[in-house]
C-alpha cells in the first residue's frame, strides 16, 4: 500500500518487462481496493 498526500493508501502493482527482453514501458496499476 502506497500512502498518498491526502492520507488514502493505494494498493499498487508494478509490471516490469523481463530483463534481457525488448524494452517496454513500465505499467503501474493503482486501486483503493486491496
Amino acid at each position: 500500500m502506497v500512502p498518498m498526500r491526502d492520507g488514502v493508501r493505494l494498493n499498487t502493482f508494478v509490471f516490469l518487462p523481463e530483463s534481457g527482453g525488448p524494452r517496454w514501458p513500465v505499467i503501474l496499476h493503482r486501486t483503493p481496493y486491496g
